[in-house]
Formats: structure tokens, sequence, C-alpha cells
């Protein structure tokens, strides 16, 4: 649930600040609004400092994971490993640089052999001038009746060609200008570039990359110097005072309350205004928890005053999955997958494998009842008994996702119902469910050909009404959202658009069936007569219910979340518009 929230206006004297603002971030528990804009040098430089060491950290990453971490280490050793894997990463920019220089100049001089430039120089002192041509049918090189053409190596159309002889005029074609360094000079000071590239990355692995969590716990310090001095910019000042202001949960106000009683501070709690850009905290219950894992992923966040709809993105997000993925062999992969990680990474936080393996069930089930494991279906499929009969039908599954689609929808409205009560507004939502539900029997008949029941149109008519009559109920909501009364008939459209929208849990479903079984009649057809038509099938299946299983997630990503994030949500009136909670807190921990 979105957690209830108290505005803070803290005052301290100016002599105090410092030590107000240490305290304020040991309790983690205000998320600060700047009353300045936070600017200056020391801002500036303690963001520096932390891009540089996260820069560096993500230089790491490779190396951390080829060989053992280790552990020890204090901060001043982060600290001097920072600043010399931000001279390495320098220094390894400039040489890739010249490196690709040396190959570009390595690629122009080849097809002319090696020669050296100072010779040709020599010879042009004595007289004698040799001009290196580039040429082709179309641009030929003609060379001067007292001088001699030599070819020095062709590929394809392309001929590279020497001219010799004295005072050479015009020759046509296109001439090399006369280089620096020789080929195998060039060479060599690209061999010398590649060892020095080899050095740095020695360093980077062997000696620097054993820091990797001592720069970590220095990140940490860093952000947390970050916040400090950007909070401190943001104080509002006035003669020998400083104040500051930000939200806390209602539940902790008593904490910063006697905290300011402790410490002198003047100190004002009260409710947020209507104009206050409330930061939003959701507190989710352990067992919805699980959905977090979806949310932090695609980073959405309600607005304040908007609704939490944990429970309901829970359950269909759950049901979309399934659907779309559709495949119980898969549900099976991802839950053993799930299973192996949660072993391995013990120390992670729980509820995005309750999430993953919730998923992993729910599509267990539903390939189990719809006879489906890794492509093999219908007769053909184990547990066949399983199997409900009716699913084997498209236009029953069809039917079904309108079936869902509709009950999704009315639950929005529903909800939205409950919280106008008890103004006549309500009666607006009661209109949409009428329409929605008018609109599901239309799409189950132009999509599936099941005939709609006979009062569908009379359902449809009293929707319409109720909407016309309660979406304004004063003349000044006329004035706001006539344009809403206007737009209704595009909105009763938009209503079945969304019904049918629910079809694609059944298209990508039956996609990834079609996928699966191309590839299983592929490896079928080559067979298992041998050792190699084995190998070749085993090879076809890997690969191709692996690139299925890439694709159902993506589907899953675009497509279960989509139907949450804007279908259901268009209906609730959500806008996702809220900005996350996230208190002034220490990040580092207490050194002893």
């Amino acid at each position: 649930m979105i957690t209830n929230m108290k505005k803070v206006t803290l005052l301290c004297m100016e002599s105090d600040r410092d030590t107000a603002l240490a305290q304020l971030q040991d309790m983690g528990v205000l998320h600060l609004e700047p009353i300045a804009s936070p600017e200056g040098s020391d801002v500036e430089s303690a963001k520096q400092r932390l891009h540089d060491a996260q820069h560096a950290l993500d230089l790491l990453k490779a190396a951390h994971e080829k060989g053992e971490v280790q552990v020890s280490g204090d901060n001043h050793d982060a600290e001097l490993a920072v600043t010399r894997i931000s001279d390495l990463a320098q220094k390894r920019q400039h040489l890739e640089e010249e490196r690709v220089s040396l190959d570009h100049e390595m690629r122009r001089l080849e097809p002319y052999g090696d020669f050296e430039p100072d010779q040709i120089s020599s010879l042009a002192d004595h007289g004698i001038s040799v001009r290196l041509f580039h040429e082709t049918d179309r641009h030929p090189v003609t060379a001067p009746e007292d001088a001699s053409r030599f070819l020095l190596s062709e590929n394809g159309p392309d001929r590279y060609v020497a001219v010799i002889g004295e005072d050479l005029a015009e020759c046509g074609g296109t001439e090399l200008p006369l280089p620096e360094k020789s080929l195998s000079r060039v060479r060599e000071s690209r061999d010398m570039v590649e060892g020095r590239l080899a050095e740095i990355e020695d360093e980077i692995n062997s000696k620097l990359a054993p820091q990797s969590r001592s720069i970590e716990k220095h990140i940490d310090l860093l952000e947390d110097d970050a916040q400090y001095v950007t909070a401190r910019a943001g104080m509002g000042q006035a003669p020998g005072i400083a104040y500051l202001q930000g939200y806390c949960a209602e539940d902790v106000a008593g904490e910063v309350e006697a905290a300011a009683g402790q410490n002198g501070w003047g100190v004002v709690i009260d409710d947020p205004s209507a104009t206050d850009e409330v930061p939003t905290l959701v507190r989710h219950p352990a067992w919805i928890k699980p959905i977090k894992a979806v949310l932090d992923v695609i980073k959405i966040t309600p607005g304040y005053k908007e609704q939490d709809i944990s429970l309901v993105f829970l359950i269909f997000f759950s049901i979309f999955f399934a659907m779309l993925i559709g495949d119980a062999g898969y549900g099976l992969i991802f839950l053993a997958l799930t299973l192996f990680a949660r072993v391995k990474m013990k120390k992670a936080p729980a509820y995005p494998f309750s999430m993953l393996t919730f998923l992993s069930i729910c599509t267990v089930i539903w390939g189990t009842i719809t006879g489906n494991y890794f492509g093999v279906t219908a007769e053909k499929a184990p547990l066949s008994g399983f199997q409900f009969p009716w699913l084997a039908e498209d236009n029953n599954i069809m039917a079904l996702c309108f079936t869902i689609g509709a009950i999704h929808m009315t639950i929005a409205h529903i909800w939205r119902f409950i919280m106008l009560l008890p103004s006549r507004k309500c009666l607006e939502q009661v209109g949409w469910i009428c329409v929605l539900w008018s609109m599901f029997f239309h799409a189950r008949n132009l999509v599936a050909q099941m005939a709609a029941p006979s009062f569908t149109n009379i359902l449809l008519g009293v929707g319409i009404a109720l909407i016309a009559l309660f979406m304004c109920t004063s003349k000044e909501e006329l004035k706001k959202e006539g344009i809403n009364l206007a737009m209704l008939p595009l909105s009763i459209v938009s209503a079945l658009v969304d019904v049918i929208s629910y079809i694609r849990l059944f298209a990508v479903g039956m996609a990834s069936l079609s996928v699966a079984e191309s590839f299983n009649d592929m490896a079928a057809g080559i067979g298992m007569s041998n050792l190699f038509t084995m190998f070749g099938a085993a090879l076809i299946l890997f690969l191709g219910h692996a690139l299925n299983i890439v694709l159902c997630g993506l589907a899953v990503l675009v497509h279960g979340v989509r139907l949450n994030t804007l279908e259901f949500s268009m209906h609730m009136g959500m806008e996702w518009s809220g900005t996350p909670f996230s208190p002034f807190k220490r990040l580092a921990k207490t050194q002893t």
C-alpha cells in the first residue's frame, strides 16, 4: 500500500548545520526536497569523484568475474586504485585510438610494399622522382614517355603502381602521399602499442581487479558524501539559521520530532498540500512483495495520490506470463534455473526468486492444461490426461482472452466506483462496466464467431446513458471536462479496441507454439540414424528452443507489462507519475 506521508520543515542554527545533516543521514527517514539549487564546487567535486569510482568499478567487472576477489584493502587503497584505473583508462583510450590510426596506415601502405620514405626523398634530391598511385579502369595512370611504370600489386579492379622518372607531370589515378614511416616501422609501432595495451590489461586484471570489493565500499562512502554535500547546498539560509524541507512516512514522524527536541532544532510537521510533489513510498506485504521485482525492472511508480495496484498487477501479470510463454517444459526450465540461482545467491533479496518461482509454476500449470511440452501437443504430449479439451479450440481460447480482459478492466472501474463513493460520479463507472461487457460480447462475436446475447445493445445503451449523465455532475465540471463528453463516441470505440487487444495473449502463445513445433519438425527431419544426425538434431532443438525462450521473454516484457500499465491503468485513471521515496541515508557501514 502507499504510505501516508508528512511534510517536514526543520530549522537549526547555522553553526549546527553539519551536525544536523549528519544525524539526519544516520536516521535515514527523510526524503529531502532542495530549497536552493544544489550547486557549487563541493557538489561537482563529490559527483565527479563518485562518477570516477563507478566508472573504475565498471572497468573491473569483467576482471572481477575471472578471479578471486580480495576482501582486504582499506578506503585509502581503494582511492589509490580508482586514481590508477582512471589514469590507465585514459592511456588505454589514447592507445586504442593510436592503434586504429596505425591499422589505417598499414592498410594504406600494404598494397605498395615495404619501402623507406627517406630513400624516395633522397632520390628526389638527385632529380629522380618516385610517385605511387592507385588506379582503376576508369581512372588509369598514364606515365610520361621518359618515365617507367611498375605494377606493385593488384586486387581485383584495383591496381597499385609506381612511376619513376624526371620531372613527372600529371599521371592520373590517385596518388599516395609520401608517408612518414615505412610499412615495417608502422608495424613495429603497432606492435609496441599492442604491448602497452597488454601491459595495461595485465595491471588491471592482476593488480587492480582484486580491489573491486574495497572499491564497492569506497563507492558507498562517496555516495554518502555526494548526498551530504548536495543536501547541504540545497538548504535554505537566513541570518544565523539554516533550514530544510522534506517528507517522511507518517509512522516515523515522531522520531523526527523527538530528534528535533533532543538537538534543539525547530521542526514543523504537517500534511502535504495539494500542490506538493510528494514522493511515493510503497510498502508491500510479504505475499505481494514479489511483484516489486517486475516494478523495479520497468522502473514505474504510482503517484502519491494514485492507488497501489500491486495485488492486481501480480495476479494478472502471472496469468499473462503463463499464457504468453504457454509451454510447461519452458516453465520447468525457468523453475529449475530459479532454484539453482537461489542456491548460488543466498545473500540476494528473496522477492525476485519468489516472483520467478510463482511465474514458473503458473506457466507449468497453463502448459499442462493446454497440453504443450516443448512444442509437443495433443495426443503426443505427456500427461495428456491433465489437458482440458475445451482449451484445444482456438475460438475458446480467444473468448477466454476477452473474458480475462473484461474482468481485468472491470476491476479497475469497480475500484474507481468505490473511490468515488458517495459522489454521484461513481455511477459513471457503472456505465463503463456496462460498456465494457457489451464490447466483450461484440468482440467475442467478431473474432471468435460466438453469438452475442440479445441484451448486448441494451447493455451498451444503458452504459452510454450512465456515462453521459454522470460524467459531469456540475457546471464547473462541464466546463473542464465537457470535451470528454464530446469525445465519448471515440471512447466507446476505444473500449472495444481495449478488449480486443487482449487477443495478444492467444496470438503470441500460438506463435511460440508454432516456432517450437517448427524446430521439432526440423530435428525430426534430420533423424537419429547415426551419431552425427543425433548431434545435429540435438543442436537444432537446443538452439531453436533457446531462441524461442528469448522471444517469449521479450513478449512478456512488451505485452504482459503493457496490459497492466496501459489498458488496466488507463481504465483505472493511473498515470504512474510518482517519484520514488529516496531517503537521505547513510549507505556505508560504520567503521569500528
